[in-house]
């Protein structure tokens, strides 16, 4: 759950642009997690 927390934190302050990219980065870190379990 880091990565969102990261991710939730960063979007304070970042455009919705950077927001989006950080999302997507969320997302495979999600993936990445579930296949390492």
């Amino acid at each position: 759950m880091r990565c969102f927390d990261c991710a939730q934190h960063d979007g304070k302050t970042m455009s919705n642009e950077q927001l989006t990219i950080n999302i997507g980065r969320m997302i495979e870190c999600e993936i990445a997690s579930l296949r390492s379990r």
